[in-house]
């Protein structure tokens, strides 16, 4: 077995550990949250079950969640899940675009969000956003933490796309990882943030590049599509002359990739 690759075998054993370290340190914190002390990453992302025990807090303020959705209510709205081992309530998000999110009805996606958190007054909300919303739907979240979505996106796990490709393929999409590698072509392979994460994800990078580091937590915002570099270069200008083109070819051969229009990211490696 090549080097590299036993190498990134101890990293992915090292990480693991890691993880189960990391987890039941959460779930022992978790049963003595203090609502005073809220955890806010800087660029807003924050879990869904924060919200409600801190609803004062977060009440007007814009924040981005990412989860599964648990239910669809009419066409505007949804319940997203909460992290299992914080405590806290599932949140209602509604919908207000002129182009809402539709999905099929046995799935369960995960999404991202970004919206204002507000308590739900349905008749306000129908008025203010010109919307018809069926009071018998919504009637059990009256006056509960709502959040009315400025944008919506599809946010599957890296290894989730090459499983479900045909679904996912050509949609914009918002990806959360770890970065595992980046290459010298603009390349940054994206594992799970899981603890069985075994798929990773390939990102091309278009310029202008920001600079990311192995271990960084990002969103990836961006299109999956077939990995065909001739057709890149010339569609997104990339800096691959022929025999790099041919390298990259030969080594992701036949893979969808996400090419990236822009990536945030969450949580920068520690020196």
């Amino acid at each position: 077995m090549p080097l590299d690759k036993v190498d990134l075998k101890i990293k992915k054993v090292k990480k693991l550990l890691t993880i189960l370290f990391v987890l039941q340190l959460l779930i022992t914190l978790s049963g003595c949250q203090n609502s005073e002390k809220i955890e806010i990453e800087e660029n807003g992302l924050i879990d869904v079950a924060a919200l409600s025990p801190n609803i004062n807090y977060f009440m007007g303020k814009s924040v981005l969640v990412r989860n599964d959705i648990l239910e669809k209510i009419g066409a505007r709205g949804f319940v997203l899940d909460k992290d299992q081992v914080f405590r806290g309530e599932k949140i209602l998000v509604i919908d207000p675009s002129k182009n809402p999110l539709t999905f099929s009805n046995n799935k369960t996606p995960e999404v991202l969000v970004k919206g204002t958190v507000t308590k739900l007054n349905l008749n306000e909300i129908a008025t203010k956003y010109d919307l018809t919303l069926d009071p018998e739907l919504y009637r059990k979240y009256e006056n509960k933490p709502v959040i009315i979505a400025k944008f919506i996106m599809l946010s599957p796990d890296p290894g989730d796309i090459n499983d479900n490709v045909e679904f996912y393929n050509n949609k914009p999409l918002a990806i959360k990882g770890e970065v595992e590698a980046v290459t010298n072509h603009g390349l940054v392979i994206l594992d799970e943030e899981t603890i069985f994460g075994e798929k990773d994800l390939i990102v091309v990078q278009p310029k202008p590049r920001i600079e990311v580091h192995e271990d960084d937590t990002v969103i990836v915002y961006g299109v999956v599509r077939l990995l065909i570099p001739v057709e890149l270069v010339q569609e997104y200008n990339l800096d691959w002359n022929s025999s790099t083109q041919e390298e990259i070819e030969i080594e992701y051969s036949q893979k969808y990739v996400l090419v990236a229009n822009k990536i945030q990211v969450i949580e920068q490696e520690s020196d």
